[in-house]
């Protein structure tokens, strides 16, 4: 192994994280990976506004989340949020109340970048099998490892996984 790599993805209906080994020129190998209950779906109110329900569930599921990375001896950690919190109208709350809570900043993808993603994963064929990474995830993760060259959606100096804290 050349790495350990998780890639958080915040969505509607969890925190999903997967833990993967990933080693130069194949692809990632799934090690892990949780589903932590975020079910934003009756949270999001007319006005697009995440309520403190959905908020204090999102902090909790990226804590569990996190706390499994560290135990899983993660590497780097590439944490996202897709539409729900990126479409929120208090998107930027959101993702301070994350941060301030468990020291994280969930970046954001475009609706074109998850796009991109599904499409990676789905060409690979890691779509639909149990024991493959999340579409998204899997794309994620060999798309930072394999394509340094290619700026990735979700690369900043943010996102990498601190393991110290």
């Amino acid at each position: 192994m050349d790495m350990r790599i998780g890639v958080l993805d915040v969505g509607s209906n969890s925190a999903h994280l997967d833990v993967v080994d990933v080693e130069a020129g194949a692809p990632p190998l799934p090690i892990y990976a949780l589903k932590a209950s975020t079910k934003l779906g009756g949270n999001i109110g007319a006005s697009g506004v995440i309520n403190n329900a959905g908020a204090a569930r999102v902090v909790n599921a990226v804590s569990r989340t996190l706390d499994t990375a560290r135990e899983m001896n993660v590497a780097q950690l590439y944490p996202f949020a897709t539409a729900a919190i990126r479409d929120a109208a208090n998107r930027d709350q959101i993702l301070d109340a994350v941060e301030h809570e468990t020291g994280l900043r969930l970046q954001l993808l475009t609706g074109e970048q998850e796009g991109r993603l599904t499409y990676l994963a789905v060409r690979h064929g890691w779509a639909g099998k149990p024991a493959a990474c999340s579409t998204s995830i899997s794309a994620a993760a060999q798309w930072n490892w394999h394509s340094a060259a290619t700026p990735s959606p979700i690369s900043s100096s943010r996102c990498h996984w601190a393991r110290d804290g």
